[in-house]
């Protein structure tokens, strides 16, 4: 990520908080969309798969 991040600073002449900014952006979409496509809770009950003895 990180010569990614340099080449649009440097080479592009973004300075580095645009490319920050659009690669934290791009790294949010990945665990809301995880939420989103997760199963649904709602209304079960949930236990865990191994009990402590």
């Amino acid at each position: 990520m990180a010569p990614i991040l340099v080449y649009f600073a440097v080479d592009q002449k973004m300075g580095f908080a645009q490319p920050m900014m659009i690669g934290t952006a791009g790294c949010l979409v990945v665990p809301v969309n995880a939420v989103f496509l997760g199963p649904e809770t709602k209304g079960k009950v949930l236990t865990a798969g191994i009990e402590a003895p």
